[in-house]
């Protein structure tokens, strides 16, 4: 469930993958994109991960950091619009 469906928290889901592009995958195949964090001690493969997941907003190895006076959105039916 919490893979497919927009859950709204503090949640922390984690899911077991083998290959980074496995992870970009089960990402990009929700219908949601609100945020998303990668953590990863490697940050060239953290940036290339969070470059390519479909979201409003990525983060490496932080969470809900907003820059003050930025707007902020989410990608998919997460976005301005979803569902109009």
């Amino acid at each position: 469930m919490c893979a497919r469906e927009e859950i709204f928290g503090p949640v922390a889901y984690v899911m077991p993958f083998k290959a980074e592009d496995e992870a970009v995958d089960l990402v990009n195949r929700s219908f949601y994109g609100l945020a998303n964090s990668v953590w990863s001690q490697d940050l060239e493969r953290a940036q290339r991960v969070a470059e390519a997941m479909v979201a409003g907003n990525s983060w490496i190895n932080a969470h809900n950091v907003f820059g003050l006076g930025i707007p902020y959105s989410g990608a998919n039916l997460s976005g301005f619009g979803a569902g109009c």
